[in-house]
C-alpha cells in the first residue's frame, strides 16, 4: 500500500467559529469546506475540522504534533499577539526538540516543534509539552551507573536503524524484517509526536552513555492506570543484565512519574531471557495464549507468554538505583 500523507481530524462544536480562529488567530489558510466538514492548512500540514452534525463524538481532546522546518519562537510570538490560548511556552526538551503547545477553542491541542539547538543531558524522562517535569529526586531514581533511560530524541535514528536491522532482533519481537530503509527516522518522529500527545513514552536504553536499545511504555490509559511495556536490546549486549535494569527504570517511570498502577507485557515462549528479565522485576506470569493476531501478524500461531505487575507488587522506587546494574539476563 503506497500512501501520501495523513490529516488529523479535530472534533469541533462550531465549525464557523473554528475556521475563524484557525485562519485569523493561528495563521492557517482555509483549504476546503463541505457542509460541516472543512480543512485548514499551514505550510505542508493539513488539519480537518469536523462539526457536530456529522459525527456525534466528544468535542475536543485531540492532539497533533507539527514538525517545523524553522525556529518556532517567531510563530509563537505572533500567536501571543493575536490572543491565542498558549498552554506551554517554547522550550528545549531532552528528546531533541524545541516546542510549545497551544489549544483551540474546543480544547484540541497543537504542538509546534523544531529541532533543538541545545539538547540537555539531564534525563527528565517524561518531560514533554503537556506534562510537568519530574522532581530531581525521582529523576535520580531512574538511572544507575550502568544503565539509564532518556526519551528517544533526534540523533537516535542511526543507532536504531543499525540495531533494529539485525535479523536476530527481529526473531524475538515485532520489529519488522527487513527493517525499512527509513525505519529509524520514522521511529524517532513517531516517538517524539506520541510523547507530546502522551500516547506513548519511548526511551533510549543507555549503557554507560551508549545507545543499546529501546524500551516503550505503550498504550497508557490514565483513567484505568494501565500501560504495556515492550523492549529490545542490541544483540551485542544480550545476557548482561541490560534488559533487567532497563525494565526496572521503566517500571519506576510508569509508577512514580505517570502515576500508573498496572503494567502488562508479553514475549514469545522461546524468548526465555526476556521472561527472566520480567520475572526479576516482580512481574507475575498469567495464562499463555496462542497468538491469533492480537499480538501482531508476525507470529501467528506462536505461544505468547503474558506477564503483569501491579504497583503494590513492584520494586520500591528507592531500590531502583542500587538494583539497576544487575548481572543476570
Amino acid at each position: 500500500m503506497k500512501t501520501r500523507h495523513a490529516a488529523p481530524v479535530f472534533q469541533v462544536a462550531d465549525l464557523d467559529a473554528s475556521l475563524t480562529h484557525y485562519t485569523e488567530v493561528l495563521g492557517f489558510s482555509r483549504d476546503f469546506r463541505f457542509g460541516d466538514y472543512a480543512g485548514v492548512q499551514l505550510g505542508d500540514v493539513c488539519l480537518h475540522l469536523c462539526g457536530h452534525t456529522i459525527h456525534q463524538r466528544p468535542v475536543g481532546g485531540g492532539t497533533v504534533y507539527i514538525f517545523c522546518a524553522e525556529p518556532v519562537d517567531g510563530y509563537h510570538a505572533g500567536l501571543v499577539s493575536r490572543g491565542a490560548n498558549l498552554i506551554a511556552p517554547p522550550k528545549d526538551y531532552p528528546y531533541g526538540m524545541r516546542d510549545f503547545l497551544v489549544a483551540d477553542p474546543d480544547g484540541n491541542h497543537l504542538a509546534f516543534g523544531c529541532q533543538s539547538e541545545e539538547v540537555t543531558s539531564v534525563p527528565n524522562l517524561l518531560s514533554n509539552v503537556d506534562h510537568p517535569e519530574p522532581s530531581s529526586e525521582s529523576t535520580q531514581a531512574l538511572s544507575s551507573k550502568v544503565v539509564s533511560l532518556r526519551p528517544i530524541q533526534t540523533g537516535d535514528e542511526e543507532a536504531i536503524q543499525r540495531y533494529a536491522s539485525d535479523t536476530e532482533i527481529a526473531k524475538t519481537c515485532n520489529v519488522p524484517h527487513p527493517y525499512p530503509a527509513n525505519g529509524g527516522v520514522a521511529f524517532v518522529e513517531k516517538a517524539v509526536s506520541a510523547r507530546a500527545a502522551r500516547a506513548r513514552f519511548a526511551f533510549a536504553i543507555l549503557r554507560q552513555g551508549e545507545f543499546v536499545g529501546v524500551i516503550d511504555l505503550n498504550a497508557p490509559d490514565f483513567a484505568a492506570g494501565t500501560c504495556k511495556v515492550d523492549y529490545w536490546v542490541a544483540r551485542s549486549h544480550w545476557n548482561q543484565g541490560v534488559a533487567t535494569a532497563a525494565l526496572r527504570c521503566a517500571v519506576s517511570a510508569a509508577f512514580t512519574e505517570l502515576g500508573l498502577r498496572h503494567i502488562s507485557s508479553a514475549c514469545l515462549s522461546s524468548n526465555r531471557a526476556s521472561a527472566r528479565a520480567l520475572e526479576k522485576n516482580g512481574f507475575r506470569e498469567i495464562a499463555p495464549i496462542t497468538n491469533d493476531g492480537s499480538y501482531g501478524p508476525k507470529f501467528i500461531g506462536e505461544t505468547i507468554r503474558r506477564f503483569a505487575l501491579d504497583r503494590a507488587e513492584g520494586t520500591p522506587v528507592g531500590r531502583a538505583v542500587s538494583g539497576s546494574h544487575a548481572t543476570g539476563p
